[in-house]
């Protein structure tokens, strides 16, 4: 794993290498209140780097197993009292509940249970407290404020030290891969919202999950993930025009077009998420565009949309 101090008590943990696949990059704030958030570079480093913190305080993001497995480690080898968001307190307490209401069809059950419980390590958890957002906190001498950011998730969070002006964007999509809403109760409108909220804020530096360390082009970073959603509504709304079916827009993919590459069983998984981001898009396309929801998206990325909204397609 890859540790960056960016403050004098802020720390900035990143996995490195194929743990990608399977954790986070997270924070650890030293001082009078050793706090963690998302601190998961990968099982027996997770276990070894949350032992050498001892952390009075451990917070989890949302409930998605990369974000969320570290937790019982926390609960194992530290006394840190862990914090997840009161919104997603029953996925945590049951996976019965994260199969009922995130996993898309034609998943088999057992299969996901093996991949989330064998592969991804996830574990029910349940000793902890829950915390709303907005909400503050004081850890010492710094400022965090936890901003609901749901889409991703229901109760995703993102954290902001305004007294530092850095904020870590949790699991919002400012990567490669870009806004992912590939389970049920994912949403893309709640994404935007989110997306167009962390926008406004005063920020010179982001720490994310995923993409690492963002230090300049804050804005540009913002808009190139709203503009990865409003492609793929467009390819969608060009695939429809084309008279290609659902299936073979699946398989060509709305956010991972070389499944066919991709080795059982994760390819299963991949044609699911992909099978789960169509039915959003759909429903949307159904009565409006993204667009028309957010007016404010025509300027983010006029490329896009500008000969749709030139011909009134749509």
């Amino acid at each position: 794993m890859r540790r960056v101090r960016i403050t004098p008590n802020l720390e900035y943990i990143e996995p490195q290498g194929r743990r990608k696949l399977y954790a986070c990059a997270g924070l650890a704030l030293s001082g009078r209140v050793k706090t963690v958030i998302d601190a998961n570079p990968g099982r027996d480093k997770t276990r070894d780097l949350l032992k050498s913190l001892n952390p009075d305080i451990a917070i989890v993001s949302h409930y998605h197993t990369d974000h969320s497995s570290w937790a019982e480690q926390a609960l194992q080898h530290t006394k840190a009292e862990i914090m997840i968001p009161h919104d997603e307190e029953r996925y945590f307490r049951s996976f019965d509940h994260v199969i009922e209401h995130a996993a898309g069809r034609d998943v088999d059950e057992s299969l996901w249970r093996s991949f989330s419980m064998d592969l991804l390590s996830y574990r029910e958890i349940r000793t902890y407290v829950t915390y709303d957002s907005p909400c503050s906190f004081i850890l010492g001498d710094v400022s965090l404020e936890c901003i609901r950011t749901a889409g991703h998730s229901p109760g995703h969070t993102s954290f902001y030290f305004p007294g530092l002006k850095i904020l870590f964007t949790s699991d919002m999509g400012i990567d490669r891969l870009g806004p992912w809403y590939g389970w049920r109760d994912c949403s893309i409108e709640e994404t935007v919202e989110s997306i167009l909220h962390l926008r406004s804020l005063d920020v010179g530096l982001l720490l994310t999950s995923h993409g690492g360390i963002i230090t300049r082009d804050i804005e540009r970073c913002w808009d190139r993930a709203l503009s990865q959603i409003l492609d793929r509504e467009q390819r969608i709304i060009h695939s429809l025009d084309m008279g290609k079916t659902q299936e073979e827009i699946i398989h060509e993919g709305v956010c991972y077009p070389r499944k066919d590459k991709v080795k059982e069983l994760m390819r299963s998984f991949l044609t699911s998420w992909d099978t789960v981001m169509l039915d959003h898009h759909m429903k949307i396309l159904g009565s409006t565009t993204l667009c028309r929801l957010f007016p404010a998206l025509y300027e983010v990325d006029p490329a896009v949309y500008g000969r749709k909204k030139a011909s009134g397609a749509r």
